[in-house]
């Protein structure tokens, strides 16, 4: 049994760390923040620049500065998480260690997750490199559909099946820094080339994502006549479909972003 873990340097230094780093990120979103509204008071006093544009520009770019520390983030603790290994026969499967631990709120339940998450994952692979055990809810990827290198990870879009006996399409992502990363991805190279004689559940995807375009179209005109500038329709309606129309362009966005990630 072989089995990649990303190295984990951070629990000899503390613990806590992703916490840590979380509540990091909100310390630098606030002094940002003040430091975007001194600064569009000063440059509208001194130079007489729009305060409401320093302020919306400050505001975007600090909100994406914000998405990018929590991205990175994210990255990091995806890594710690996830184990990757082959059985005796070979087979490759990947395993979520958050799944064993309880959801909690704010920075210290976030800190909590995080040690029960680190606790839990040395558990499993002290079972795992004893008792050459199976644990439950790992998942097999029988085939790699697809690997993109980005600057941090690798996004996998595999077929895999669940321990159940059910199949279906996965999106992966797999963090950068594992040990012996280059025999993970051997193996996940291995796996593009191979013809599985596994049957694939039916994709029904593209089909509700026209039903919702269909849907989202109706409510749209709907919304159009009953406008009260309009008012070919009964006023009444307005409401009801504008309300209808924001569920299904989520409902949409949430099929398009399955369909993208091939799942």
């Amino acid at each position: 049994m072989k089995i990649w873990v990303s190295p984990d340097k951070e629990k000899n230094r503390y613990r806590g760390g992703a916490a840590l780093k979380a509540a990091g990120i909100a310390v630098v979103m606030m002094a940002l923040t003040v430091i975007t509204v001194a600064l569009s008071f000063f440059l509208s006093a001194s130079f007489g620049i729009s305060r409401e544009q320093i302020l919306m520009t400050g505001c975007i770019l600090t909100v994406l500065f914000g998405v990018w520390l929590s991205v990175r983030l994210g990255n990091r603790v995806l890594r710690d998480a996830q184990i990757f290994f082959t059985d005796d026969d070979g087979r490759l499967y990947v395993l979520d260690a958050r799944l064993f631990i309880q959801y909690r709120r704010g920075f210290p339940g976030f800190a909590r997750m995080d040690r029960d998450m680190r606790k839990e994952k040395e558990a499993i692979l002290q079972q795992m490199r004893k008792e050459h055990l199976m644990p439950a809810g790992a998942v097999e990827i029988v085939k790699v559909d697809s690997m993109r290198e980005r600057s941090r990870n690798y996004s996998l879009v595999c077929r895999v099946k669940y321990g159940h006996g059910g199949t279906g399409r996965r999106t992966y992502l797999l963090a950068k820094g594992y040990e012996d990363e280059r025999g993970l991805l051997w193996e996940l190279e291995r796996r593009k080339s191979w013809q599985p004689a596994l049957e694939m559940r039916k994709d029904h995807t593209s089909a509700y994502i026209l039903i919702s375009v269909l849907l989202f179209a109706v409510c749209t005109g709907l919304c159009i006549l009953s406008h009260p500038s309009v008012a070919y329709l009964p006023q009444t309606i307005y409401f009801p479909c504008l309300g209808l129309d924001f569920v299904f362009i989520w409902i949409l966005v949430y099929l398009v972003i399955k369909r993208r990630r091939g799942e």
